[in-house]
């Protein structure tokens, strides 16, 4: 499924949690406590969002505020209820986000994201550009 140069991910090493099955594949990373890096590929399902939810909601136990960049650039369609359900959580937890940023290309998922920013009061970083994520990454990797 992976195409395209992922030099900062690569960086990254392995992930700590992995999911997949026949329509997706997840991989996380967690480079430090307050940063999680998740890469979503293929067509995203409720089962699949609740992994990521409940991983998300471990690191967010342990206190600290979360930036979360999310390397959808490969998923190209989704269930409308993972949308709804990880649009939820992120309303839920607001406060506790630093940073919401998501890297998409497909058209679906990119209206998706639109429609959850706006439920989210703009606080998501779009972007359609892998440069421009991954200096926005790079720029967090080094606040730690």
């Amino acid at each position: 499924m992976t195409r395209g140069n992922h030099r900062l991910l690569a960086e990254l090493g392995a992930p700590r949690h992995t999911f997949q099955s026949d329509r997706v594949h997840l991989r996380i990373w967690f480079p430090n406590d307050a940063l999680v890096v998740q890469r979503l590929e293929g067509h995203a399902d409720l089962e699949v969002i609740s992994v990521m939810l409940r991983h998300l909601d471990d690191q967010l136990a342990r206190g600290t505020k979360l930036a979360i960049f999310d390397d959808f650039e490969e998923l190209v369609s989704y269930d409308s209820d993972a949308r709804i359900a990880i649009t939820d959580w992120a309303k839920e937890h607001l406060p506790a986000l630093s940073t919401m940023a998501i890297l998409t290309r497909s058209k679906l998922v990119s209206m998706g994201t639109a429609v959850a920013n706006l439920a989210l009061g703009g606080r998501l970083r779009a972007y359609t550009n892998r440069a421009r994520f991954e200096a926005a990454l790079a720029a967090e990797l080094r606040r730690d």
